[in-house]
């Protein structure tokens, strides 16, 4: 389940799919190595692996992030 009253907003991921385009925008970042994405987000949010992956799903699905060929997070706006 995407939303859910039961749960801090930490752990959606319509809120940790915002702090993750924030952090994008907020780095001018059109492109970033997934590696170094999870590890900066890690350090900045204290996000667990877990939460970033499924947000990163979710934002794939929205088209607003993309993964291209040399695996390499791309931002889609």
């Amino acid at each position: 389940m995407i939303i859910s009253k039961d749960t801090n907003p930490e752990k959606d991921l319509y809120y940790t799919g915002g702090l993750i385009l924030q952090y994008l925008v907020a780095n001018s970042l059109k492109k970033i190595n997934c590696y170094s994405l999870v590890q900066n987000l890690k350090t900045e949010y204290e996000m667990s692996t877990n939460i970033i992956f499924l947000s990163l799903d979710w934002l794939y699905f929205l088209g607003s992030v993309d993964l291209n060929a040399d695996g390499e997070i791309v931002v889609c706006f």
